[in-house]
């Protein structure tokens, strides 16, 4: 028996007369409503180019007026924003190749039967969910890992670890000043080794208080530390910060009893305190991202687990909205034969889902273009402090 092509097109029939669009905006719509982008929004602005160009907001301060003879003219404010970089906005995409024992039998169950039955649609749509929902899944933990960079490192840069089956070896930088990062050297740094062995001369307190009236210089009055989860939990192993911590807790308490005091109190206990401690939140940055990358010697694609937050790096940044993410219009170049194509995200993914005829194959793919941009870079203070 000779089937026409659209007959293996299961998708077409597992769609039951839907559109790709329509199936998107029934089934990833609700599931991705969230982002861990904290401080950063959406440009609503689509650009047609990839090049963006970096504005340093002001914080908000506002500016006295001068003082002039009568009949003076008036001096005239500026309201605009300091342009700081032009650069390029990077082209990301992957795909899917849908699961080829799924679609077998139920090619072969349709063939059989000459019908295509209510529970083969949601054979289908379920192996369409499971791929498009891991590739928008991609998109947005690239989003969390440009957010967390741009914050810890101070930029983006691609590198085989982050991103090994693409381009290496290219920054985007969040164009902060080489001032507003702290490396401590020598005795002064908290931990000098991996076995967590202090700085002689090392206080994560009082570091962390200079860091603070620095900001404030700058004019900022609202503000909070960011660092990575498990960099947070080897500092609470500091005895500065122990004993800090135990006296937070009581006054009475005996110096003799102080460490087994602290050993007590769970990890967002001590968070809390810290916090009091130094008058602003601690927040801890607990994202984990995954690449994939072909091990020759294997001959398989394995994946592996990336902290999106620097380590030993504690940053202290103002409240709010500090960055924009900036997003390049994808622009699907000819048609799509024998498929569809739908847009998510308001159009700043394009994905597109097509079958080859030629190896009976079946394909979804995501491409967008989008980075995090910091709005507040010269307010911004990094400590690495090992």
């Amino acid at each position: 028996m000779i089937h026409d092509p659209s007959t293996y097109d299961l998708i077409s029939l597992g769609l039951g007369g839907r559109s790709f669009q329509e199936f998107v905006d029934s089934y990833l719509f609700e599931k991705y409503n969230g982002l861990k982008i904290d401080g950063f929004d959406f440009d609503p602005n689509l650009q047609l180019d990839y090049t963006y160009q970096q504005l340093e907001a002001e914080y908000g301060l506002y500016t006295m007026p001068s003082y002039i003879a009568p009949g003076s003219p008036s001096p005239v404010k500026s309201n605009k924003s300091i342009s700081v970089n032009f650069g390029t906005i990077p082209h990301n995409s992957h795909s899917i190749m849908l699961d080829e024992q799924t679609l077998r039998l139920q090619a072969y169950l349709n063939q059989q039967t000459g019908a295509f039955t209510e529970q083969m649609r949601t054979a289908i749509n379920m192996l369409l969910f499971d791929s498009s929902d891991k590739l928008i899944g991609g998109n947005y933990s690239a989003l969390t890992y440009q957010r967390d960079q741009m914050v810890s490192n101070f930029a983006l840069t691609l590198t085989d670890s982050n991103d090994p089956q693409g381009l290496k070896g290219i920054t985007m930088s969040a164009n902060v000043p080489a001032s507003n990062t702290t490396t401590l050297t020598s005795t002064a740094k908290w931990f000098t080794d991996a076995s967590d062995t202090e700085g002689s001369a090392s206080d994560p307190i009082k570091d962390l208080q200079a860091m603070i009236v620095k900001i404030k210089n700058k004019g900022v009055r609202s503000y909070h530390f960011e660092i990575d989860e498990l960099s947070l939990m080897r500092m609470f192993n500091h005895s500065k910060v122990k004993a800090a911590l135990a006296v937070s807790m009581s006054l009475n308490i005996a110096v003799g009893n102080m460490a087994t005091a602290e050993s007590l109190l769970n990890f967002d206990v001590k968070k809390t305190m810290l916090s009091n401690i130094l008058g602003c939140p601690v927040i801890s940055k607990d994202n984990v991202v995954a690449v994939e990358k072909f091990d020759k010697t294997t001959g398989e694609v394995e994946s592996s687990q990336i902290r999106s937050f620097n380590p030993n790096t504690i940053v202290l940044v103002p409240d709010g909205q500090i960055g924009t993410i900036k997003s390049a219009q994808p622009v699907l170049l000819g048609s799509v034969t024998n498929g569809e194509i739908a847009s998510f995200d308001d159009g700043r993914t394009l994905l597109r889902r097509y079958y080859d005829i030629r190896t009976n194959r079946q394909y979804i793919q995501s491409d967008n273009a989008s980075l995090a941009i910091p709005t507040y870079a010269q307010k911004m203070l990094r400590l690495i402090f090992a």
